[in-house]
């Protein structure tokens, strides 16, 4: 045939008629027509939707976790040399004791130091990237929340509003909802979690920052059930706001997964001699257990064990604790529920 021709697919020639090419043809020119009709979209949505302010909105830390927050100071060039001159001109003084001090003041190795401690904490995600998560998130075991929640049911009242200021994944909040209607509170409670990232459970989520909620955004102390597990961050630092935010709804309970070295706010019997005024919002342990959360506790969003497709447990170097706080002025004998008609293998 005269008006063939051989096209080449793959490894085999395929015999092409005029027809055939001239088909080819105009579909090619209809996808270039498409690719290029897309391309233009995409370019004019850029155009509109990526503007100075989108950056920088897109560049804002959310509360906690900015330099401020976080105590960290801005670095100017200048001073890194300032720094670095004194230190050479103290090394080539080393045999002038005199000379030496008083370069080497308080004041500058005390700066030195926050300045290092400061690099050391930036340079974390490259140090340990198996273990680094933005924004110090990690996710507690499932199999231990099942426990935390079957401890945290007998604190529950009817008409709570359970909150989980960091909920992650938001399972903790769906644990909690199965197992109300075992304790006959099925329709009395209300669940919210909070966190800057969204959750893979969409169920009572919302997706702000704990520390952006205003005043009488949550329902009265009286009936509030705030926890759990909050980003540590570097001496418990995160840890300890969190906390501190809570406390200014005042929730009548506060449930913990802290280090167990992190400042709560339990009475200290040398302040007023024990004493405390009614509007002190201090709490009580109910509960300190630092075995719970021993082995492999927690879990890294994201990570996936390529042969089982599970998350990825591992542990603290030393367990944090679970603790459960009880705000002073109740009496949480009752809340025990100690009537013999609940017991944990309720729910």
């Amino acid at each position: 045939c005269e008006d063939a021709e051989m096209v080449e697919w793959g490894e085999q020639k395929v015999e092409e008629t005029e027809v055939e090419k001239e088909e080819r043809g105009v579909k090619l020119r209809e996808a270039d027509v498409k690719m290029n009709a897309r391309l233009q979209r995409i370019e004019a949505f850029s155009d509109s939707a990526v503007t100075s302010a989108s950056v920088l909105n897109a560049l804002k830390v959310p509360k906690p976790y900015t330099v401020h927050s976080t105590g960290h100071t801005k670095i100017s060039e200048e001073r890194i040399k300032e720094l670095t001159r004194i230190a050479q001109l103290a090394s080539q003084r080393r045999q002038d004791p005199q000379m030496r001090d008083q370069l080497l003041t308080k004041a500058y190795i005390s700066e030195i130091k926050r300045y290092d401690q400061q690099l050391r904490i930036s340079m974390l995600p490259f140090r340990h990237k198996a273990k680094y998560s933005s924004f110090g998130r990690h996710f507690t075991n499932p199999e231990k929340l099942e426990v935390v929640t079957d401890y945290l049911m007998f604190f529950v009242n009817n008409g709570d509003c359970i909150v989980d200021f960091s909920c992650g994944s938001n399972e903790f909040l769906a644990m909690m909802e199965a197992k109300a209607p075992a304790a006959g509170m099925e329709r009395s409670l209300s669940f919210v979690g909070f966190d800057i990232i969204p959750a893979s459970n969409h169920a009572n989520f919302v997706l702000k920052s704990w520390f952006d909620l205003q005043a009488g955004s949550l329902p009265p102390g009286d009936q509030l059930v705030v926890g759990l597990n909050p980003p540590f961050g570097v001496n418990n630092k995160l840890a300890i706001q969190f906390i501190q935010e809570s406390c200014k709804f005042q929730p009548r309970v506060i449930v913990l997964i802290v280090p167990r070295d992190t400042a709560i706010p339990v009475p200290h019997l040398e302040r007023n001699q024990g004493k405390y005024h009614p509007r002190d919002c201090v709490y009580n342990i109910a509960h300190f257990d630092t075995s719970l959360m021993e082995g492999k506790a927690f879990f890294f969003p994201g990570s996936h064990s390529n042969s089982t497709g599970n998350n990825v447990l591992d542990h603290n170097k030393t367990a944090p604790a679970f603790i459960i706080l009880t705000r002073n002025g109740f009496n949480y004998s009752d809340s025990w529920r100690l009537d013999d008609s609940r017991d944990m293998n309720s729910f």
